[in-house]
């Protein structure tokens, strides 16, 4: 379906909230954008000499908010679907009870009287939302910043068929990105090839690092909806707005990905394919089937070579204060106004915050368990940030980027996401230092 918005000269859109509103409407005579007398002035050239004549109104709505509300706002834009459809729509006509606006990839929108918005009285949620149709292009080199932004705007939205559709709906956009992410070559024997991304429930192998930090918008109560299909630690198995953190320079990988499985199975003891060079893969053995790039994937098991160390999670960081605190000494920002995020403490020194935790996939497992003695969970440190402190004499201080799992009943070396936050003490970091590397499953 992807393929039809995107080659097809222009996309009709109508934002009737059902079948019966349909789209075209008598318009009122009554129902004039202006609320002034329409004024007729005289036009001047640059040298001052009258050239004719143009008119001027003051709107009845600024075109600007009645975008918003007409279109951005609409319940049209509610819907799951309707990203990947508008973001692979080269020209829309939108159908809105105040008339027509047209858009298209290079021009800001525009209303049926060819007035054009302006982007500068544009609202910071609508800039941001022009800004990521604008940024859909192969020339742009954050292109995996779209994507994640993408995925921000989708996880919000309202899906009928979660299980089947929530990886489904992004994978016309999955599949576009391919060939960007793909546009370095590499020499093999002489011969010039693409270099073959992967792509896992959502995620892309290349950049799994990062992928793996999402986490629960803050501002929405703790989710319990899951989608069963999708691996734990996909930002698909829950059904809830997710968002990622910034990316900043010099981060460090954490763990190293050996192996991926896209069958859905309970353990993969061997891994289907070995990772190369980071996120390349070739196939384990002779019977596997070279890997093929699959933008509907729902299932991945990811092995694992990293470091984990058992973590105590105490209670929510209910005061401002305390979230401003976890915030600035774990280099996060914004700092957020409120959040669901819980003290994380060392076994040795419970008193002690060393960190936060954002525990999505725990609260219906172990509901009021962590408030007063806390709950022991492992944490897998996926990156390392660096704190930086001094105007002339600069020192830094690290930071790690973990994911907290629990061991799946019954499998040996097979753990589950539970959730994602920092650790910003130093002690509780050397503790990380000093443990073992293990070879593990994600599911």
């Amino acid at each position: 379906m992807a393929q039809y918005y995107q080659f097809s000269l222009f996309t009709l859109a109508g934002t009737a909230e059902d079948m019966s509103g349909g789209l075209m409407h008598p318009y009122s005579r009554t129902a004039t954008p202006w609320t002034t007398h329409i004024a007729r002035l005289p036009y001047r050239d640059r040298f001052g000499v009258v050239r004719g004549e143009f008119y001027a109104y003051k709107r009845r709505t600024a075109l600007v908010d009645e975008y918003m509300s007409q279109v951005r706002s609409s319940i049209l834009f509610r819907r799951g679907w309707i990203l990947q459809e508008w973001l692979l729509s080269k020209r829309l006509l939108w159908y809105t009870p105040a008339g027509l606006f047209y858009e298209c990839q290079e021009e800001l929108p525009r209303a049926y009287d060819q007035a054009q918005i302006v982007y500068s009285r544009a609202s910071e949620d609508l800039r941001a939302h022009l800004q990521l149709k604008a940024s859909f292009h192969h020339s742009n080199e954050d292109i995996l910043g779209f994507w994640y932004h993408a995925l921000e705007v989708y996880s919000g939205q309202h899906l009928t068929k979660p299980e089947m559709d929530r990886i489904l709906a992004v994978a016309g956009l999955a599949k576009e990105l391919e060939p960007i992410l793909s546009m370095r070559k590499r020499v093999i024997r002489g011969r010039v090839e693409e270099e073959e991304e992967v792509y896992a429930a959502g995620l892309w192998l290349r950049d799994i690092h990062h992928g793996l930090l999402w986490e629960q918008e803050h501002t929405r109560p703790l989710c319990t909806d899951k989608v069963d299909r999708v691996p734990s630690w996909s930002w698909a198995s829950l059904m809830t707005p997710v968002r990622w953190p910034g990316k900043v320079s010099g981060t460090k990988p954490g763990f190293t990905t050996t192996g991926i499985c896209f069958a859905q199975k309970k353990q993969h003891q061997v891994p289907d394919y070995t990772v190369y060079n980071g996120h390349h893969l070739r196939p384990s053995n002779r019977d596997i089937p070279a890997p093929q790039f699959d933008p509907t994937n729902m299932s991945a098991c990811l092995h694992l070579r990293g470091k984990l160390h058992v973590v105590h999670i105490r209670g929510y960081l209910e005061t401002e204060d305390n979230l401003k605190r976890a915030a600035l000494s774990t280099t996060y920002a914004p700092v957020p106004k409120t959040s669901n995020w819980r003290a994380v403490c060392s076994a040795f020194r419970p008193e002690i915050i060393a960190g936060w935790a954002s525990m999505e996939q725990m609260a219906a497992q172990h509901p009021g368990v962590c408030d007063d003695y806390g709950i022991a969970v492992y944490a897998l440190i996926v990156s390392t940030r660096w704190l930086r402190h001094g105007l002339w004499l600069k020192t830094s201080e690290p930071v790690q980027d973990v994911l907290y799992v629990e061991e799946v009943a019954d499998s040996q070396g097979v753990f589950k996401r539970l959730g994602v936050g920092r650790i910003g003490d130093r002690a509780l970091i050397a503790e990380f230092e000093d443990a073992e590397e293990r070879d593990i499953q994600l599911v």
